[in-house]
């Protein structure tokens, strides 16, 4: 389960890479905004599939017209369709300066579908080979109710722990993920330079550390205690940005480890810790 969830990981930071390349390619040509988010969706998808290999206006709103008649969010009013041919018309237009735009955004295109594809196919296989561990499920379970992890967290921080019995307390586990701060130590003088320790497992180091990104960018002023640790590091004791959200992440290994330890959701342990 670690080598396929890796695996799946390393699929979806090569979409990434190939949708950034997607985005810089439609910046560079002047695309609509709707244009340039229509990788996100199947539907999106199939439009650039069909029209990359178009010229004519009137074929392009033809593939329009027929994706935009079924599904969520229809578009049903010819005049907004004729101005989105419009606009995806003179954005092709535009690639045409050279030969060759078509044909790459039309791999990287490809390249991002087939990755996202396969990380789900990984990821699948995760699912089904935990299907009869019932306390795998209910790791997961409680892993769920922590703030800002997903499906896909949660699967790596368990998969890279594989069992939280082998740590005696949570410092053994954030020394463990490469979170806690190096020390130098030089006869009986021992010191703290501030760097991370970062000989750990990175996978799961780097699962946390994005998680608690995310509680930053998602925290307004509520009682999540990531985001608001890191907020009050960051905006009030003035520490770098990096330093505040590593910090943070630092501080959900710690939930992390009294979750799966108490087999508890995220919101009694929090609770007992106020108490």
């Amino acid at each position: 389960m670690r080598k396929l969830n890796r695996d799946a990981i390393k699929k979806v930071q090569e979409g990434t890479k190939a949708v950034n390349r997607l985005k810089a390619m439609f910046e560079m040509f002047d695309a609509e905004e709707w244009i340039t988010n229509l990788h996100t969706s199947n539907r999106g998808q199939r439009i650039l599939a069909h029209t990359l290999e178009l010229n004519d206006q009137k074929k392009i709103l033809e593939v329009l017209t027929e994706e935009y008649a079924t599904g969520p969010k229809q578009i049903r009013d010819k005049h907004k369709l004729l101005k989105r041919a419009e606009e995806l018309t003179k954005f092709l237009t535009n690639m045409d300066i050279s030969s060759n735009y078509r044909i790459r955004c039309a791999q990287l295109l490809e390249d991002y579908v087939r990755c996202e594809r396969m990380a789900t196919q990984f990821r699948s296989k995760i699912i089904e080979f935990a299907a009869n561990d019932e306390q795998f499920k209910r790791d997961i379970e409680l892993l769920l109710t922590l703030p800002n992890v997903g499906i896909n967290t949660a699967l790596t921080i368990r998969v890279e722990l594989v069992d939280i019995r082998y740590f005696w307390r949570s410092k053994s586990l954030v020394k463990w993920s490469g979170l806690a701060p190096r020390v130098n130590q030089s006869g009986h003088r021992k010191r703290k330079t501030g760097r991370i320790y970062k000989g750990g497992n990175k996978w799961l180091r780097r699962a946390v550390w994005i998680t608690a990104k995310n509680c930053y960018a998602h925290y307004n002023e509520s009682e999540e205690p990531i985001g608001a640790f890191i907020n009050r590091l960051y905006n009030h004791k003035h520490k770098h940005y990096f330093t505040a959200v590593t910090a943070g992440a630092r501080k959900l290994v710690s939930y992390i480890y009294q979750v799966l330890t108490q087999q508890r959701p995220f919101e009694e342990v929090f609770e007992l810790e106020h108490l």
